[in-house]
């Protein structure tokens, strides 16, 4: 990537679409100020798995960036195929799962070849963890397969949703907000399944600066985010203690996609698993106006509808 390319993504790191999201260089930058904008503290789903707090809103922060898609999921069912059903062509044998679990998910690799900012970034919110002994109460350290120091992986960096969530009181009649596809319905429908369609996964977008609708509802898989497009997200992150040690999450809320790159090299790997935290989702704010940020910004980039 260009430093001109570079440049154009400047602008769309500073944008949000929500008033209280936070822009993910705002908040390291915050990070051993006076005043730090979020604070690292255990999720609400387990004591081994913490999260970023939004301090002024004592919600879960939602932060915000730009990057560029490299691949991800073929299909809306990420890497789950059940055993009567035959797996998309793009979907390596060794990443389907045939049953129901936390380990089937829908990935996005975005690509850091040319911009590692966003693994320098993250790095610097683990030092809200890493020394922490509230969260590594015995000092193990961090794994290494999703690193910028691991020279096999640091050319991408992939995030992953999960497809399902287990069934509670609370959330068995709970609204699913898109179309669920036969696979995954199945599964919730399932009396003896412990499983159902995730109603957080992540939403896709195109983004119209000048009409309205600003927000067009892109499809998964075959027509939907295509290499090269140039994404503005809103994720939280996680941090995960394992036996063998601890891991950051990044889990995306809102895709969008706002231009498109020509050129970038090809990579085939076969991200692994992670786990993601259930955040204080709000919709995208339709008519909301960022004012400390041109919009027209990244102008130059061909946008592309539907």
């Amino acid at each position: 990537m260009s430093q001109e390319i570079l440049s154009e993504l400047e602008p769309w790191k500073k944008k949000r679409f929500r008033k209280d999201d936070l822009r993910l260089a705002d908040v390291v930058e915050s990070i051993g100020a006076r005043e730090s904008l979020v604070e690292a503290r255990p999720s609400r789903a387990s004591q081994e798995q913490w999260c970023l707090f939004n301090k002024k809103t004592d919600n879960v922060a939602i932060l915000t960036y730009a990057v560029v898609y490299l691949w991800g999921s073929p299909t809306e069912t990420g890497n789950f195929v059940p055993p009567e059903e035959n797996p998309p062509d793009e979907l390596p044998s060794t990443r389907v799962q045939n049953v129901p679990s936390s380990f089937c998910e829908l990935s996005f690799a975005f690509d850091t070849s040319g911009d590692c900012s966003l693994y320098s970034h993250l790095e610097t919110l683990e030092s809200l963890v890493d020394t922490n002994t509230e969260f590594n109460k015995h000092g193990k350290p961090k794994r290494n397969w999703q690193t910028a120091e691991n020279p096999t992986t640091n050319h991408r960096y992939v995030a992953t949703a999960k497809l399902f969530m287990r069934k509670t009181p609370f959330n068995v009649a709970a609204n699913i907000p898109y179309k669920v596809h036969p696979w995954l319905q199945a599964v919730g429908d399932d009396p003896a399944s412990r499983w159902m369609p995730n109603k957080d996964r992540p939403n896709l977008f195109h983004f119209q600066s000048t009409d309205s609708p600003r927000f067009l509802q892109v499809d998964y898989g075959k027509g939907g985010l295509q290499k090269g497009d140039v994404l503005w997200m809103s994720f939280i992150v996680t941090f995960s203690m394992r036996a063998q040690g601890w891991s950051t999450g990044l889990m995306p809320l809102d895709i969008i996609r706002v231009g498109k790159l020509d050129g970038l090299p090809t990579h085939k790997e076969v991200p692994p698993p992670a786990v993601i935290e259930q955040s204080d989702y709000r919709p995208l704010e339709e008519g909301f106006e960022d004012e400390d940020v041109d919009e027209s910004g990244g102008a130059s980039f061909t946008l592309t509808n539907g």
